[in-house]
C-alpha cells in the first residue's frame, strides 16, 4: 500500500492586528467622513480643513483604495497623512516608495501599489500642502521717529487764508 504524502503544514497564525487574506477589506468611509487631514513628513506636520486640500484629496483618494491587500509596507513610510473628524482620528494613509499602506480604525493596516505615476503626483501634492501658506504681505511699520522724521521733512503748504468776516449780521430765528 502506498504511503500517504505527509500533510501540508497549517498556514501560520496571523499575528493580532495582521491582515490577512481572509480578512474583511477597509470601508474606505474615512475618506468622505474627514474634516481635517494632517500631513506628517520628515519632522514637519501641517493640518488642513476640508476644502484646503484642493487637488491632494482626488489624489489621496486614488490611492488609498488601491490599499487592499495583506502585505508588509516595504521601505518604510516618508509620508503619513492622518484623517480627522472632530479630532478624532479615522484613518492614516502612509506612503512608501513603491506602496501605500490604510489603516482605518481599528482594522489591521492594508497595503497596495498604486501607480508610479500616481504615487509621484501624491507625493508632489503632499510637498505642496505642507509648506507653510504664503505670508500676506504687510506694508513695513516705520518706529515713530521714523514716521515723524519724514513727516516733518515733507513741506507743507502755507495755511488758507482767513475767509472775509460777513458784514450782514447773521439771521435771527
Amino acid at each position: 500500500m502506498p504511503e500517504a504524502a505527509p500533510a501540508a503544514p497549517p498556514p501560520a497564525a496571523a499575528r493580532p492586528g495582521q491582515r490577512t487574506d481572509e480578512t474583511p477589506p477597509p470601508t474606505f468611509a474615512a475618506l468622505s467622513q474627514w474634516t481635517e487631514l494632517r500631513i506628517s513628513h520628515s519632522g514637519q506636520s501641517r493640518t488642513l480643513r476640508r476644502g484646503q486640500e484642493g487637488q491632494l484629496g482626488l489624489l489621496l483618494n486614488s490611492a488609498a483604495i488601491m490599499a487592499d491587500g495583506p502585505q508588509r509596507l516595504r521601505g518604510g513610510a516618508a509620508w503619513r497623512v492622518t484623517l480627522l473628524r472632530g479630532g478624532k482620528q479615522l484613518a492614516v494613509l502612509e506612503v512608501a516608495p513603491a506602496q501605500v499602506q490604510w489603516t482605518e480604525g481599528k482594522a489591521p493596516p492594508a497595503t497596495g501599489a498604486p501607480p508610479a505615476g500616481a504615487l509621484e503626483a501624491l507625493r508632489a501634492a503632499l510637498n505642496d500642502a505642507i509648506q507653510p501658506p504664503p505670508e500676506t504681505e504687510q506694508p513695513p511699520v516705520l518706529p515713530l521717529a521714523d514716521r515723524l522724521e519724514r513727516e516733518l521733512a515733507q513741506p507743507r503748504a502755507a495755511p488758507a487764508p482767513p475767509a472775509p468776516a460777513s458784514a450782514e449780521p447773521a439771521p435771527q430765528r
